[in-house]
């Protein structure tokens, strides 16, 4: 019983699929704008990481290679971070940073939501001045 139970369901799903199809992706051709778009972003996208991928290849090198022009290291080593973690006050360091930051971002939200309120509320010449400058220094 259980076989033609089996059996008239695959038909139907059968028939159902013949009847409406199976769902075809449509494929999109790829417009030159977005070609063209990629092109700068992707320049810019390099741009970015070069700095950093070069700081930590540079952070690799031996003293003696520090100096030449060579991307990669000859003969990779992390005698630089043992001896920055070991013989300086890194921890201190660290932990001086993350003060300063945290009580930045902490006096930044207070004044500037009491600043935008103060925009929001009341009407005063240069008034959009001050949005902008406030704008441009929450930006850099």
């Amino acid at each position: 019983m259980t076989s033609s139970v089996d059996t008239s369901a695959e038909h139907t799903l059968q028939m159902a699929e013949q009847l409406v199809g199976t769902p075809q992706r449509k494929r999109r051709r790829l417009a030159w704008a977005t070609v063209l778009a990629y092109i700068p972003l992707s320049i810019g996208a390099v741009a970015m990481i070069v700095p950093f991928l070069w700081m930590l290849l540079t952070s690799l090198k031996p003293a003696p290679e520090l100096l030449g022009f060579a991307f990669l290291p000859e003969h990779p080593t992390l005698d630089n971070y043992v001896r920055v973690l070991s013989t300086s006050s890194f921890g201190l360091w660290y932990f001086n940073s993350l003060l300063v930051a945290t009580f930045s971002t902490f006096c930044v939200a207070i004044f500037d939501s009491l600043v935008g309120y103060t925009i929001n509320k009341f009407e005063f010449p240069g008034k959009n001045l001050i949005f902008l400058g406030i704008l441009a220094t929450l930006m850099i």
